[in-house]
């Protein structure tokens, strides 16, 4: 019998252990979704550490947090940049995104599943016409909660084009929470001189499903263009785009 050689060996267990992380933890038909997303991601440079991740995460929730990394970025891919996982290491910012001769770090965070958000509507009272939007949330707590998010990640983001992106699962917290939050962070002395947009997305559709927040009075010419494309981003539709590419 002939032996796998080693090059083989060594791409296919990070792959296979990741799988059997989110099959464990999700089933077997979530896994098989997840699946086509790994097989791109190990396609990009410093994969294994990312697969790792993945293979050792302690629960779905940890799970889920890597996966927003992902994410992300398939949704950059989709937009035309090449993607690295952690170019400057296990602590440094989860991707670099390389697009003609720009390029920026992507540090990825991730709002878990903590608060409920509005009762979904039945197919009776969306055919009426006829419902009134429940309040839900606590703004005061939700701004200050983005506010904490956002800051913990001013470490990764020291590059000269840098970006923090944040995925929302929690059903209570809304972009508004996010851009008022926003709005007093950029006061902030703290606020890393190569920070330039922060990102904002969650499973909801309105009027944008992803959201880009500034985070300097100017913004070079592909950046500004970058949050233009952003905002016209379906997030679903722009990740089987970027997996039908191939």
């Amino acid at each position: 019998m002939q032996k796998d050689t080693p090059g083989i060996l060594s791409s296919a267990n990070p792959m296979m252990k990741a799988m059997q992380r989110i099959e464990a933890f999700c089933g077997k038909s979530v896994g098989s979704e997840f699946g086509s997303w790994l097989s791109e991601a190990q396609k990009w440079p410093n994969s294994a550490a990312f697969l790792h991740s993945l293979a050792v995460a302690a629960d779905k929730d940890v799970l889920f947090d890597h996966l927003a990394t992902l994410r992300y970025g398939l949704i950059f891919k989709y937009l035309g940049f090449l993607l690295s996982f952690e170019p400057t290491g296990a602590k440094g910012s989860d991707l670099q995104i390389t697009c003609d001769r720009t390029s920026a770090t992507v540090e990825v965070t991730r709002f878990r599943p903590m608060n409920l958000g509005p009762s979904a509507l039945s197919k009776e009272e969306e055919q009426s016409g006829e419902w009134i939007l429940e309040p839900y949330g606590d703004p005061r707590r939700d701004v200050a909660k983005s506010l904490r998010k956002v800051r913990d990640k001013f470490r990764q983001a020291i590059a000269p084009h840098a970006i923090i992106a944040v995925w929302n699962d929690d059903e209570a917290l809304d972009e508004l929470e996010m851009s008022m939050a926003l709005c007093d962070l950029k006061q902030d002395p703290r606020l890393p001189a190569g920070l330039d947009l922060v990102v904002y997305g969650s499973p909801w559709i309105g009027r944008f499903q992803l959201y880009a927040f500034p985070m300097k009075p100017q913004l070079d010419a592909p950046i500004q263009e970058l949050t233009q494309q952003i905002e016209s981003v379906n997030v679903l539709a722009a990740i089987n785009a970027a997996l039908s590419v191939g």
